[in-house]
């Protein structure tokens, strides 16, 4: 545009910017903060779902595993206990038997089922905490317990697995 006293060009000194007004940039980030926002409950979802599916999965090897112990031992499944004694805490359960089947047979030999779960010689074995026995969605995933048994005989316990 050119003004008519002059007979020059308003523009000709000034040199012509080429970017982004600050407006203009502080529209783009909220329009990508935005954008973001309502990406990540979607990818929180996918992510449980995924916690899910892998839960799934866990308890199909669970199952797999007793089926095949089954097969392999005419058609019995484990028993509930390995011993007779009274308190559920001093024997071994049915998933040692089953550790074979579920491609855990290293720590199935380094057992020694003629002693206690928590004896010195199995405790080792004991504290191991197998992630097909544990939901991924779990929130105190891996858990800890701190004490077994009745009252009177609570035993203190930490980092302690819990499968056997």
């Amino acid at each position: 545009m050119q003004n008519r006293k002059t007979n020059c060009r308003r523009d000709q000194g000034l040199p012509k910017r080429a970017g982004l007004t600050l407006v203009e940039l502080l529209v783009a980030i909220a329009i990508i903060g935005i954008l973001i926002g309502m990406l990540l409950p979607a990818v929180q979802q996918i992510r449980e779902a995924a916690r899910r599916i892998q839960c799934q999965n866990n308890l199909h090897q669970l199952a797999l595993g007793t089926l095949n112990y089954s097969g392999a031992h005419k058609e019995h499944l484990p028993p509930l206990w390995k011993t007779a004694n009274p308190n559920p805490w001093d024997n071994f359960s049915w998933r040692i038997d089953i550790l074979p089947f579920i491609e855990a047979n290293n720590l199935n030999q380094t057992l020694v089922l003629d002693q206690l779960p928590l004896s010195p010689v199995n405790l080792t074995a004991a504290e191991t905490q197998l992630p097909i026995f544990q939901c991924p969605s779990t929130p105190q995933a891996p858990r800890i317990i701190d004490s077994m048994g009745p009252a009177s005989t609570t035993r203190s316990l930490h980092n302690v697995g819990a499968w056997w």
